[in-house]
C-alpha cells in the first residue's frame, strides 16, 4: 500500500510584485487628486480676492455716485451750489469738491436748506492714506463732509474724473459734442478750475488707451472751437476707480496691462490684482435756473 499525501490547499494571495504595483498606481491616484484638489483650492482663493475687489469697487462706485448726483441741490434755487473744485493731488488722482443746500431731512437749521453754504454742505471726494496715524502706504478712498472726513473703501489705487457740460449755458442740458457727434469728456490740465481739454483726443467716443493722455484742446476745430469751461457748465460727471486686492499673488503677473483712469496711463505692480470700474453721473440738480 502507498503512503497516502495530504491534500495541500490553495492559498490565494497577492504576490509581491502585484503588491507594488498597486501602491504606485494608488500613489498615481493620490497625486492627481491632490493636484486637483491644490487647483481648486487655487480658484477659489482667486475668485474670492477678486469677489472681494468688486464688491469694495461697488461700494465705493454707489457712495460717489449716490452723493455727486445730489451736487448742486438747491431748493431755494439761490444759485449758491454746485461742483466748486476738479483738482488733482500730488499723485495725480482726481478730486472733487461740490456743494448742496443739504435739507434733505426737512428739519431746518444752521445747516439745512437756508439757501447758504454751511460748514456741512461741502463735500470733498479724495484718495488718502488711512489711517492718517500709521499709514500702510496704500490709498484709500474718503470723503471729506464738513470738517470731518470718513473711510469710504480701502485699496483704492487711483480715482479720476471727467466732464461733459453745455457750453451755451442755456439750461437745456444739451451735452456738447466733438466733430463727429461724440460727448466731449474734459478736464482741467492746469488747475485753474476751468475744463481746458478732451480726453477723447481721436473723438471715437472712448477714452481709451489709443487717446493721447494730454487730450485734445477744446479750442481746436474737432471739438467746436470752444473756449474754456467754467464749472457751472458742468451737467454730467464720468468716474473712474481702480481698486486692488489686500495681498500679493507672487504667481499672478499682468505686466501688459494697462488701465486708462481719466487722463492717466497706469500698469500697476506684478503680483497683486486689480479691476477697474468706471460709471457716468447725470448731476440733475446742475444748470436748473436760479432766482437771482
Amino acid at each position: 500500500m502507498g503512503i497516502r499525501m495530504p491534500h495541500l490547499k490553495t492559498e490565494n494571495g497577492f504576490t509581491l510584485y502585484e503588491m507594488m504595483l498597486a501602491a504606485a498606481l494608488s500613489g498615481i491616484v493620490l497625486v492627481a487628486v491632490h493636484a486637483v484638489y491644490k487647483s481648486q483650492q487655487k480658484s477659489y482663493v482667486n475668485q474670492s480676492v477678486v469677489s472681494a475687489i468688486q464688491q469694495n469697487l461697488r461700494g465705493a462706485m454707489c457712495c460717489l455716485q449716490r452723493d455727486i448726483r445730489l451736487a448742486g441741490y438747491d431748493p431755494l434755487a439761490t444759485g449758491n451750489f454746485g461742483i466748486t473744485d476738479v483738482g488733482t493731488d500730488a499723485r495725480g488722482n482726481g478730486t472733487l469738491t461740490f456743494t448742496l443746500d443739504d435739507d434733505l431731512n426737512h428739519i431746518l437749521n444752521e445747516t439745512d436748506g437756508n439757501g447758504q453754504v454751511d460748514h456741512r454742505e461741502t463735500f470733498v471726494f479724495s484718495l488718502y492714506d488711512y489711517p492718517t496715524a500709521s499709514p500702510d502706504g496704500v490709498p484709500d478712498l474718503g470723503r471729506k463732509h464738513g470738517a470731518s472726513r470718513q473711510l469710504v473703501a480701502q485699496n483704492i489705487q487711483a480715482m479720476g474724473f471727467a466732464y461733459a457740460f453745455d457750453a451755451a449755458g442755456d439750461g437745456d442740458d444739451s451735452l456738447d459734442r466733438d466733430v463727429n457727434g461724440h460727448i466731449i469728456w474734459a478736464v482741467d490740465s492746469n488747475d485753474d478750475n476751468l475744463l481746458d481739454v478732451n480726453l477723447d483726443s481721436d473723438n471715437d467716443g472712448d477714452i481709451d488707451a489709443d487717446d493721447d493722455p494730454k487730450g485734445k484742446s477744446l479750442s481746436h476745430p474737432d471739438n467746436g472751437g470752444l473756449a474754456d469751461i467754467p464749472l457751472s457748465d458742468i451737467r454730467a460727471v464720468r468716474i473712474w476707480l481702480l481698486a486692488g486686492a489686500d495681498e500679493r499673488d507672487p504667481a499672478y503677473r499682468h505686466s501688459e496691462k494697462v488701465f486708462v483712469v481719466s487722463n492717466r496711463r497706469l500698469r500697476p505692480e506684478n503680483g497683486f490684482r486689480y479691476r477697474l470700474l468706471i460709471s457716468t453721473i447725470r448731476c440733475r440738480n446742475l444748470g436748473i435756473p436760479s432766482n437771482h
